[in-house]
């Protein structure tokens, strides 16, 4: 369904640009994918030095571990996907039936990743009143639920206040 939605609203946008002129961002495929798709993005690995970096603060944040067979995993969106590694990215054509290949694909320099996502549309109007990242993208977080959650890592660097507060937020979760 979030496919379709995207589709026609692509499809409706491209049409009311002029011919010859070039399409506004509001029409592009990204501009549409990032109002109406969601995308959790996980990992098989959880002591990659690279990525621990890179996504958790240079060693000061936390990864989080969690049960893919829970059923959380299995009934939002369209499941857990493994993420493709490629030298060729899909392409989209207006018009055509779109696959959720174009979402699982990377460039093979991110292959050491072994990125899964977890796809699922966004209610139309929510990425209008999120709040923004750093590049304006809209953020809207996935409501996962703690017994969802399977182990906590913290970083090397996590400074000591973070940690015990991680540890007192963990610890006074009975799901957790």
């Amino acid at each position: 369904a979030a496919y379709k939605t995207a589709h026609d609203v692509i499809s409706q946008g491209l049409a009311e640009v002029h011919a010859n002129e070039h399409p506004s961002d509001r029409f592009s495929v990204q501009w549409i994918f990032d109002r109406l798709l969601g995308i959790l993005s996980l990992t098989e690995v959880n002591d990659d030095i690279l990525m621990c970096g890179i996504y958790s603060s240079s060693h000061a944040g936390f990864v989080i571990g969690f049960n893919i067979h829970h059923e959380f995993f299995m009934r939002t969106g369209f499941g857990v996907r493994k993420v493709h590694y490629s030298d060729e990215r899909p392409t989209i054509v207006v018009g055509d039936d779109w696959n959720m290949r174009f979402h699982l694909t990377k460039s093979l320099h991110w292959k050491y990743e072994k990125e899964w996502r977890l796809l699922a549309p966004l209610p139309v109007k929510s990425s209008e009143d999120a709040p923004r990242d750093v590049l304006g993208l809209p953020i809207i977080l996935f409501d996962i639920p703690p017994s969802a959650i399977n182990r906590i890592i913290l970083g090397v660097r996590m400074s000591r206040d973070d940690r015990d507060r991680l540890i007192s937020i963990a610890g006074n979760n009975r799901e957790l």
